[in-house]
């Protein structure tokens, strides 16, 4: 009994981690479109940008053709084609959400750029943290808190206008920001973890009514089974009992007979008294008599 217990428990908690890595491919790979989409969205929005607030920001008054507009196109479309190459070709994959991720990250930090390091520009970030928590991957933090980081840190020593939009260098309000961004990111990660534990309860609960489902179903199976048995060695010895034996429903017609009693009633055959009432089977037997006289 406990070795019966303990095979069925190993296989509904296998058949419950077969579920929750289902469930969570399908999550991820709706995921997985949904990036797509907005990074398309985003590429066509750097663009604009950079055609309407970085030639403002970095030329004064001076609407020409910046550099920027190229950088928004170029970079732009490197952020977006590769990750959509992943999502068409490997959807769900590891390697897809590690590269969607990354290349959000980095399409905040060229939006940053894009918009003169205004300090709105930065709420893309915790937007695109946000995002990286609907993969419900707890890892998926990882490169995208280090790539925000490196970009700040680099780019605040570097080039401070266009993170900071100040020429003044300043190191410790690079790491300012990521204190904001780990700070956001521990509160997304609390939501990651506890999705994931309400996706595994789910998949026991389905898991659980699955296999209650398969043991009534073996249950009612065998029962059928057992009750045609008894139904045919039932019928076996009716046949086999030297007396006329028949039997009613609740309508006063006729279920059934045995061959003695059709033979007694002079019935052609013991189906025939199927359905009928008693004067309809007198009225059979009567004329079978004749025809036989």
């Amino acid at each position: 009994m406990y070795s019966d217990d303990a095979r069925l428990n190993g296989k509904l908690a296998q058949y419950t981690e077969r579920l929750y890595r289902r469930q969570l491919r399908d999550l991820r790979i709706t995921a997985d479109r949904a990036v797509a989409c907005i990074l398309i969205g985003q590429w066509i929005f750097a663009i604009c940008c950079a055609l309407l607030i970085s030639p403002f920001a970095w030329e004064a008054e001076h609407s020409t053709i910046h550099v920027h507009v190229y950088a928004a196109a170029g970079i732009g479309a490197l952020l977006t084609i590769v990750p959509i190459g992943y999502v068409w070709f490997a959807p769900g994959a590891t390697i897809t959400r590690w590269v969607t991720t990354s290349a959000q990250v980095l399409f905040s930090g060229l939006l940053i750029h894009l918009m003169g390091g205004r300090i709105e520009a930065h709420f893309h970030v915790f937007g695109s943290l946000a995002l990286i928590a609907a993969y419900q991957d707890r890892l998926l933090f990882v490169p995208g808190v280090a790539i925000i980081t490196a970009d700040h840190l680099i780019r605040g020593v570097l080039w401070p206008e266009s993170v900071f939009g100040t020429a003044m260098m300043s190191v410790v309000r690079a790491f300012e920001h990521a204190g904001w961004v780990l700070f956001c990111t521990v509160f997304l990660l609390w939501g990651v973890t506890q999705t994931l534990k309400l996706l595994r309860k789910s998949a026991e609960l389905q898991a659980s009514l699955i296999d209650e489902r398969d043991l009534l179903e073996t249950r009612v199976e065998d029962r059928t089974q057992e009750i045609e048995h008894q139904r045919y060695i039932m019928a076996a010895v009716m046949q086999t009992i030297p007396a006329a034996v028949f039997w009613r429903g609740a309508d006063d017609r006729f279920l059934g007979c045995n061959d003695t009693c059709a033979e007694f009633l002079g019935l052609k055959s013991r189906h025939e008294i199927v359905g009928k009432l008693n004067k309809e089977v007198q009225y059979i037997a009567d004329r079978i008599t004749n025809e036989e006289s």
